[in-house]
């Protein structure tokens, strides 16, 4: 969320993002990080990207059908599905 509010502020106003991101929450399951996910995604070697390792760590946490993102080179070794946002 907070990447997403530091990119749409070239376009929109502070409140009109905060706006936007009170509407995207009514409709995605936000995903609470934890220690132990930390820790799993540190010695998971099949990821490079510790970032991309945390979204893993969360999307499996809920069972999620999907990942959505444009850089699915890097969930190559993903074990939920990956799709481009604009086949979502």
């Amino acid at each position: 969320m907070s990447n997403t509010f530091y990119i749409l502020r070239k376009d929109y106003s502070t409140d009109e993002r905060k706006q936007l991101l009170l509407y995207m929450c009514e409709f995605v399951q936000i995903v609470s990080l934890d220690g132990n996910m930390i820790v799993n995604s540190l010695r998971n070697k099949q990821f490079d990207d510790f970032e991309d390792c945390l979204q893993l760590e969360c999307a499996l946490s809920i069972h999620a059908d999907y990942i959505i993102t444009r850089n699915a080179v890097d969930f190559l070794n993903s074990q939920i599905s990956v799709i481009a946002p604009e086949d979502f």
